[in-house]
């Protein structure tokens, strides 16, 4: 029984390694070097576009990010700087980014729902914030502290396949050029989340803009669209539950705001999930 799980679990890798990683890379190899900078640029665009969107939607979901921001973008770099330190190795994991960005997305929104929120509380004991209440005891503390860790370092391993992906492009020509085209496209993702902030644009839209800047990485492989498109499903229908129907969400250019409907007293608007 063992070995046929062994043996299962080797093809499965075989498989990854084989009909998805490989294929993938493969793929990049064959990009023209005419139009490499442009490939470059959508790369590094959307590494900076995704790592926006998380940053909001951590703070966003729950408000001890939103005090703690640094936490989401420190993790962003993380992720991001391993993978530019990979450059050269192969594979590239690109056909797994959506996947794993996607289920954060998911487990965040629904913790969003559940008992585990209201014990999100701020873990510092010599400091005030504003919404949030002091942990109780050390076990309280412990579990935030703990909470923050999980999705500093599962982020960072979301955003690591992005970073290789930019710098594994970036190979491809001398220095200097490809610095140029990185700067451009780090510029425009920076520049494209921002006129969707300014739109008040939500989580989803987020979402779906980033894998169409990701999909001409994908298009040729069938699994990688497979994976993409379960990834965006998934999203989609999670997202669209309400588990308050008298709540309704709005993402201004800045901040997550709530309105709170009631039948017998005027709405309550929160703030990052906070009475404002």
């Amino acid at each position: 029984m063992a070995e046929t799980k062994q043996l299962s679990i080797k093809r499965v890798k075989i498989f990854i390694q084989k009909k998805i990683l490989k294929d993938h890379t493969q793929n990049l190899d064959l990009i023209s070097k005419s139009h490499i900078g442009l490939w470059i640029t959508i790369a590094t665009g959307v590494g900076f576009f995704l790592e926006l969107m998380m940053i909001r939607i951590h703070s966003s979901y729950f408000q001890l990010f939103a005090y703690l921001k640094n936490i989401s973008l420190l993790s962003c770099f993380l992720g991001l700087g391993i993978g530019y330190a990979l450059s050269k190795k192969k594979p590239v994991y690109t056909p797994f980014v959506l996947p794993l960005l996607s289920l954060q997305v998911i487990i965040l929104f629904l913790l969003r729902s559940s008992k585990i929120a209201p014990l999100l509380q701020n873990p510092f004991s010599e400091q005030l914030s504003l919404g949030l209440n002091q942990t109780v005891d050390l076990k309280h503390t412990l579990f935030v502290f703990g909470f923050v860790v999980a999705i500093f370092v599962y982020n960072a391993l979301c955003f690591i396949p992005l970073g290789h992906l930019a710098s594994y492009l970036m190979t491809k020509v001398k220095p200097l050029r490809s610095y140029g085209w990185n700067l451009i496209g780090s510029l425009g993702g920076i520049i494209l989340f921002s006129l969707l902030s300014l739109l008040w644009s939500p989580p989803l839209v987020w979402f779906v803009i980033g894998t169409i800047l990701l999909l001409p990485f994908l298009y040729k492989n069938h699994i990688g669209i497979i994976l993409t498109a379960a990834s965006v499903a998934a999203v989609t229908i999670i997202l669209s539950l309400s588990f308050k129907p008298n709540t309704y969400d709005i993402f201004s250019p800045y901040q997550i705001l709530t309105l709170m409907h009631y039948r017998d007293t005027p709405a309550i608007v929160m703030t990052s999930n906070s009475y404002y």
